[in-house]
């Protein structure tokens, strides 16, 4: 039934309110009034006042409430009428640091560039370098595109003096040649990128650029072995960046540190070759640092290899670390003692230029020998005092040694819980103000109380920390997502703030040049839209007070309201008017416009149209009294439709011998026709979804969504016109008598009330004598025609089949014997049989598009002539000259052929389309369900094997959701249907004897799906599932008890049953699941194969 279409806003509420039509039941057409009109278009509504509502009125044209007004009623506001930015949102506030922009997944670098811009002895001797000869031009050509050291000075020193307040570093990145999409490893690119910069420093003029990195961030550690047989001592030396240290089973910093220089024994296998027995020996190795530098870098472990999954994963445990972290612990005999000789040779020194002698052999020097025992003591005494205080300072600085004593400057935290994602951020102290400040791209976060605050929120991830996070201590803190932490030796005074040398500052200022004309730009067109935005906020308020009507009376107009939202709505260009989706066929005001449209003032209207243009008017006489008389006759005859209906099918009965002529289709159908053409006619007079007033809906300004709904009548019947089914070509009534019959006239005057238009035939006019002639004439030609050029099948000789195939080709073609014997009735007989028009080989396909005959379900003996589908019927196969004539003769709705292929002397025969297996299968299950019948022997069963990982329900979705095969088995549909009863086209075909004709009472087969690569079995009923298990090894290698067998989603467990039990029947697909390691699924991912920075500027490409 074809429904009137609605356009659907937030509340889907229809076009028309019928609430304003209650009266059409009372008035006729003719008598619509002015009142009616007025009621209809609703202009008599009261207005709406602002404190009593704040939300417009659909269906109140006076209602000016909630339209955008509001925004107009406060202070002027320039950035709500200004879409450009302000000048002063780029630019960097003094003293305060500059972001990095975030390239797609670049944040890795960004943390380690604030780091090492931080660093301030490298950051001077960075702003040292010199890229090329020329530097007094001072421009940024010289700097080359693929110089990283460059471009990383010209970074810094816009980090430092530059005014932007977020830089982009992609000049630096591309230098480096990196990919901005892939995320790569955070600790491989600051060990690359140190050891790609110290190579290109190497060849600076100034000595304190070329050693930068080495004295920051450069150390010595030497692996020691010692042979446990002759004490043979051994060193390996060896240069780092940063300590490697496991986390692993360690909650603080310093259990890390012991296990890294614990000491090892080398025993069996491992066993070390010693120079002095040559022989291998049981040894000891330890690290011992030789040497530390100024940046100590500790890289936390994190990211570490699972051999059970063979990917690498990320470790969240908790780790604790101090603020100050003593090394002495760490470093070797030999550097504590230089370091201690170093210390006192200095104090003494020092010592001595004050006036003191502290040296131990001065109390050997001899004396005068006239110096008085007085003098003496006296000396004694002070060379006593100054040796006991010399000797108390050395003591000190063993105890407490500057040079050992690192502060923590840094925190590199990795948020996510993969490690092949996630974010990097990084936890900096300005060594200046002492202040911790997190770098998060372009965010930066100054923290308080100038401590470093990592807190729960670290990891926005993860809701519940996997480790218990230890209890607050002063100066300790702890991470489970930190990977990095950054120490830096305690430096007293401070190093001085980096200058930059006059050609880089000369490229900042010009840098700063172009951004104060950007930023002047801005002010300008920022400047433009508030001068725009003052004079639209003064009209505003103006008019907003003139433009209710002051009185009930005509001095109005009708405007759209989603202009009116347009003209109230900061910042939008508001465009000429345009009344014209508002408009009858009659030139008035469209009924399904109420909603749409607002009363003004002409006052109000006058001053808009003057200002913006555009038209028709609309004033106070365009609501249309012929559209309200329309649609009362429109509801009138809607609502007499039920009452009519029930009226003709009760006087639709028996064979009247007087009345009108009809078409059987619109008769059957003239209900819904009828439905179809008030709908038609409502839609002409109200225009309901067909114009867009706007982009907005008028109730709260969400988009309308405009749908129709759906029609259940066929195609013909949505394109039938009441009587056109007994037209002729002619214009006359047709002379088919089965299209028409003879209703009487009560029912022909409801008729022709619905159907004014529509052709009259009375019962006595005599139908279309030029058709008859015709007809009777061409079907004699045709049948004499066809009978000719198709005799063998006329006369059912010499049919080919598939022992005797016709030796001039090699394939042949299909059609139903029913197709057949209709036409042969025809063609005896073209006067009183009917005309075939069309070859339906439909009937032949399933519900897939797919053959429900085959070769395989034949005897050999059997000829093609005997194909029996499960419905009864038979098929013939017409030789390729004959199907050329079919073809050109008839309508074929499908074709379909059997082609014979030799190969190795053996004959096969392949069909087009092909055989549905599924299909076949489940007639098959169908009809051993029918029987009740589990008993077969040597039957074909298939298993197919499922990862591990692979739930059962996601291997077969069509199973669990809607598909062609299974929608029969759901349960929500009231009635089952077996695909093999029906016809691809929706025919009903014939069923079998016997069959059951309530197809509920029958469960559907939802077995699996054979795919490629499944293995066959052949098994018996009587077989048990043990026995089953053990074909299955054969095959797939898996013992029995690590085979979980799933069949229809239902596992196969108890191994002494037999398999007709347990409702194994041939053709099922067994699913496989083995036994093996199952990966945890928030851990494991799929990734691809890292290739790390191949191919980058860090590995000098």
């Amino acid at each position: 039934m074809v429904k009137q279409r609605r356009r659907r806003g937030g509340s889907g509420s229809p076009v028309i309110l019928r609430s304003t039509w209650t009266w059409t039941a009372d008035v006729a057409p003719a008598d619509v009034q002015d009142e009616h009109v007025k009621a209809v278009y609703r202009v008599i509504l009261p207005q709406c006042e602002h404190k009593a509502s704040r939300k417009n009125c659909k269906w109140n044209p006076n209602c000016l409430v909630g339209l955008g007004e509001h925004t107009w009623s406060g202070e002027f506001d320039e950035d709500s009428f200004s879409s450009t930015d302000h000048p002063d949102s780029e630019r960097r506030v003094q003293d305060s640091f500059v972001g990095l922009k975030n390239l797609g997944a670049t944040c890795y670098v960004n943390t380690f560039l604030q780091l090492w811009f931080h660093n301030r002895p490298f950051r001077q001797a960075l702003f040292l370098y010199q890229p090329g000869p020329q530097l007094g031009s001072a421009t940024q050509e010289v700097f080359q595109a693929n110089d990283v050291c460059g471009q990383l000075q010209l970074l810094f020193a816009l980090l430092q003096e530059g005014c932007h307040q977020c830089l982009d570093p992609s000049p630096f990145v591309n230098a480096l040649g990196l990919d901005t999409g892939l995320q790569q490893d955070a600790q491989e690119f600051c060990k690359l990128f140190l050891s790609l910069l110290e190579s290109k420093l190497a060849h600076q003029p100034n000595e304190m650029v070329r050693n930068v990195i080495s004295k920051e961030f450069s150390g010595i550690y030497a692996y020691i072995t010692t042979c446990r047989q002759c004490g043979l001592r051994s060193s390996r030396p060896s240069r780092f960046f940063e300590l490697d240290l496991n986390i692993q089973g360690h909650q603080q910093l310093s259990d890390s540190l012991q296990e890294f220089f614990k000491e090892e024994s080398l025993e069996g296998e491992n066993s070390y070759f010693c120079d002095h027995c040559q022989k291998k020996q049981s040894a000891s190795r330890r690290i011992e640092l030789n040497r530390l530098p100024q940046t100590l870098s500790l890289q936390l472990l994190r990211f570490v290899f699972d051999r059970q999954t063979g990917q690498k994963k990320k470790l969240t445990s908790c780790i604790t670390f101090p603020d100050v972290l003593n090394m002495a612990d760490y470093l070797s005999e030999s550097y504590s003692k230089d370091r201690m000789q170093q210390d006192t040779k200095e104090d003494c020194i020092q010592s001595n230029s004050k006036g003191t002698d502290c040296q131990m052999h001065h109390a050997d020097v001899p004396m005068q020998e006239n110096t008085s025992m007085q003098q003496t003591k006296a000396s004694l005494k002070r060379l006593t005092k100054a040796i006991t205080k010399c000797m108390g300072e050395i003591e000190t600085k063993q105890v407490q040694s500057e040079d050992m004593l690192y502060k923590l400057t840094a925190v590199l935290v990795h948020h996510g819980r993969s490690a092949y994602s996630g974010h990097y951020v990084a936890h900096i102290s300005d060594e200046a103000s002492g202040h911790w400040y997190k770098f998060n791209d372009e965010m930066i976060e100054r923290m308080s109380e100038k401590q470093l605050q990592l807190g729960f929120d670290e990891d926005p991830d993860n809701k519940k920390p996997t480790t218990q996070r230890p209890r607050a201590v002063k100066g300790v803190h702890s991470s489970q997502n930190a990977y990095m932490l950054v120490y830096n030796r305690c430096r007293t005074p401070l190093p001085p703030h980096p200058q930059l040398p006059d050609w880089l500052m000369q490229l900042v200022k010009q840098d700063s040049s172009k951004f104060e004309e950007f930023s002047d730009q801005l002010a300008t067109l920022r400047k433009k839209d508030v001068d725009a935005g003052i004079a639209k906020h003064e009209e505003v308020k103006l008019l907003y007070q003139i433009l209710p009507v002051l009185n009930a009376g005509n001095d109005c107009e009708f405007v759209g309201t989603n202009w009116l939202r347009n003209w109230l709505e900061k910042g939008a260009t508001t465009p000429p008017m345009d009344n014209s989706p508002f408009l009858c066929p009659h030139g008035g005001l469209r009924l399904s416009s109420v909603c749409k449209v607002k009363r003004i003032s002409k006052r109000a209207a006058s001053v808009l149209y003057t200002n913006y243009g555009g038209g028709p008017h609309l004033d106070e006489y365009s609501p249309c009294k012929t559209c309200v008389r329309d649609y009362c006759q429109l509801l009138r005859l809607k609502s007499n439709l039920v009452s009519d209906c029930r009226q003709i099918l009760r006087l639709h009965c028996g064979q009247p011998s007087f009345g009108c002529w009809v078409g059987k289709a619109s008769i059957e159908h003239w209900k819904e026709i009828a439905t179809d053409l008030l709908a038609e006619t409502e839609a002409a007079i109200v225009s309901a979804a067909t114009q867009k007033v706007g982009d907005r809906s008028e109730e709260d300004g969400t988009e309308e969504d405009e749908k129709s709904e759906e029609l259940p009548a066929s195609a013909v019947v949505k394109r039938l016109k009441f009587n056109e089914d007994i037209i002729c070509k002619h214009g006359q009534m047709t002379n088919q008598i089965g299209k028409r019959e003879l209703v009487s006239s009560e029912i022909w005057n409801i008729l022709r009330a619905y159907f004014p238009s529509c052709p009259e035939y009375a019962h006595d006019i005599q139908p279309c004598q030029q058709c008859q002639d015709q007809a009777e004439e061409v079907k004699q030609l045709v049948a004499s025609e066809q009978s000719t050029t198709l005799l063998s099948s006329l006369q059912n000789c010499n049919r080919p089949d598939l022992h005797c195939w016709p030796l001039d080709t090699d394939m042949l073609y299909v059609v139903t014997c029913s197709f057949l014997d209709e036409w042969r009735k025809f063609v005896s007989h073209p006067e009183r049989e009917r005309q075939i028009l069309s070859v339906e080989n439909k009937s032949l396909l399933c519900a897939h598009q797919k053959l429900i005959i085959g070769l395989h379900s034949l005897p050999p003996s059997n000829t093609a002539k005997e194909f029996c589908l499960c419905n009864g019927q038979h098929t013939e196969l017409p030789f390729q000259k004959e199907w050329e004539v079919l073809s050109s003769l008839f309508d074929v709705d499908c074709t379909i052929s059997i082609s014979r292929n030799k190969s190795n002397e053996e004959i096969c025969y392949t069909m087009q389309p092909e055989e549905c297996e599924e299909c076949c299968r489940r007639r098959e299950n169908f009809n051993q369900k029918q029987r009740k019948v589990l008993d077969y022997t040597q039957a074909m069963v298939y298993v197919r094997k499922i990862e591990g990982t692979q739930k059962v329900m996601e291997v077969v979705p069509e199973l669990h959701q809607s598909s062609s095969e299974c929608e029969e088995d759901k349960d929500d549909k009231p009635e089952e249907k077996d695909p093999d009863f029906c016809s691809a086209n929706g025919v009903k075909r014939k069923r079998p004897v016997g069959q059951s004709e309530n197809p509920s009472t029958i469960r559907r087969s939802s077995r699996h799906r054979r795919l490629r690569g499944d293995k066959s079995f052949l098994v018996s009923s009587s077989q048990s599932l043990k026995e089953f298990k053990i074909q299955i090894m054969n095959v797939f290698s898996v013992a029995p008890f690590d085979q979980n067998l799933f069949m229809e989603d239902r596992p196969l467990t108890d191994d002494s049953a037999l398999l007709g039990s347990l409702g194994v029947v041939p053709g099922s697909v067994i699913l496989l699941q083995a036994d093996e390691t199952v990966m945890d699924e928030e851990q494991v991912e799929l990734c691809i194969p890292e290739e790390g920075f191949k191919g980058t500027g860090l590995l000098g490409n």
